[in-house]
């Protein structure tokens, strides 16, 4: 088993500078761009490869479907289950305030409860949205940020964003959080590509950087720089090669 943890490539560990088993990195994009996919795979690495306990909580997808998606990809959810390193939960939406604050008190407990190592929030953005703005900040800085940073985990919370609100609508979290990470997607010739940019990243010195990748039957597949031959890694130089607004897929 390797050591630490992983945001789900190896490559992009290194670009961001994932070091140990500790950080709160938010995920967010538009409709169809990949977020449950990049989440479910956060989850299966780390629980198969890693050998770390998962905590999978789920908002949208059924468990047997989201299984079965994932497998067609590539992405053995089941196996990481089997293995008894990925637990997961799929709570119901709550009605009025009281419901939501109820549920956010008992996610905290089933997460203290369980232990893991790394907690995945999928679709979690109506509960946020649900808050008061006040409330929403209150709760990502002193549960979801203190969790990762006092307990030692990797907390992935995956949220939407929508076609014309890209650069907001993210509730506070990019605030908060250590790594902010956004997957787009848009129609070229009647194909959807789609792209990763590093929006923010408090543990490396990348500025910015947009990563091409697509979704295959062996999942997500990152279109990354060739490696530096000085540095045997992705060097920031090629990284920045694509700037915001740079159509690399031409």
């Amino acid at each position: 088993m390797e050591k630490g943890c992983t945001i789900g490539f190896e490559e992009l560990d290194e670009i961001l500078g994932i070091d140990g088993c500790r950080g709160f990195v938010v995920v967010a994009g538009h409709p169809g761009a990949g977020k449950t996919t990049f989440a479910s795979n956060i989850a299966y690495r780390n629980a198969t490869r890693y050998g770390r306990k998962v905590l999978f909580i789920e908002f949208i997808e059924r468990k047997e479907l989201l299984y079965r998606n994932m497998e067609r990809l590539g992405i053995l959810l089941h196996e990481a289950e089997k293995m008894g390193l990925l637990r997961f939960v799929r709570p119901p939406l709550p009605g009025g305030s009281d419901g939501l604050r109820s549920l956010l008190q008992h996610l905290s407990s089933a997460i203290a409860h369980y232990d893991p190592d790394v907690v995945v929030l999928d679709g979690f953005s109506p509960l946020l949205y649900a808050l008061n703005p006040g409330e929403a900040r209150s709760y990502l800085q002193t549960t979801l940020y203190e969790m990762a940073h006092s307990r030692g985990r990797l907390v992935v919370l995956s949220m939407e964003a929508g076609w014309r609100d890209e650069y907001g609508g993210l509730a506070g979290a990019e605030f908060v959080a250590d790594i902010v990470l956004f997957l787009g997607v848009r129609l070229e010739r009647g194909v959807a590509s789609r792209y990763l940019e590093i929006r923010k990243c408090r543990w490396s010195p990348v500025p910015f950087a947009r990563i091409p990748f697509v979704i295959s039957n062996r999942g997500i597949e990152l279109i990354l720089p060739p490696r530096s031959e000085k540095s045997g890694g992705v060097g920031l130089a090629a990284l920045v090669l694509y700037p915001m607004g740079t159509d690399v897929y031409r």
